[in-house]
């Protein structure tokens, strides 16, 4: 059987980037997403974090940075 998958070049990558904190005050860590996203355009990046400040500019528009929140209170439900 041939194989049917996409050559490398077309495969999309998928990265997380995970902020133990207000991702809004951690611009080190959005700096990173950044840089993934715009190094590798087969890259999309989860930037996953507290919610709190808002993001820089350049992260909340880029079309392949995803933001996801969580609640840092979770954790606590789940005792």
């Amino acid at each position: 059987m041939a194989d049917t998958s996409p050559p490398d070049a077309e495969r999309r990558r998928h990265a997380v980037v995970l902020v133990l904190g207000d991702v809004g005050r951690s611009p080190r860590m959005q700096y990173h997403a950044l840089s993934l996203a715009r190094e590798d355009p087969a890259m999309d990046v989860s930037l996953v974090g507290y919610r709190g400040e808002r993001c820089i500019p350049a992260v909340e528009e880029h079309p392949r940075i995803h933001l996801h929140y969580v609640d840092p209170f979770a954790s606590e439900r789940l005792r």
